[in-house]
């Protein structure tokens, strides 16, 4: 596993979204480009921790509408 996160930038993304937001089509359109972009964790009602490539976290943030707070783990 140490060696995979070295050849590729990924990480995971802890996402508070509120009730107006779209992030199950962020989800679909940043997937298209890029080869990973799933939920790893539900923690509550308008929060869950999304794991990916990092480009996918970038093309996610441009995005998503009505998120309120983002927190991010990365791999270099």
């Amino acid at each position: 596993m140490e060696y995979a996160s070295e050849i590729v930038n990924s990480g995971m993304i802890t996402v508070f979204y509120g009730g107006n937001s779209n992030l199950g089509l962020a989800m679909e359109a940043a997937s298209i480009a890029h080869p990973v972009c799933q939920i790893a964790n539900y923690i509550c009602e308008g929060t869950k921790v999304i794991a990916g490539h990092y480009e996918v976290f970038l093309e996610l943030c441009w995005q998503m509408k009505g998120m309120l707070k983002i927190y991010g783990l990365f791999s270099a």
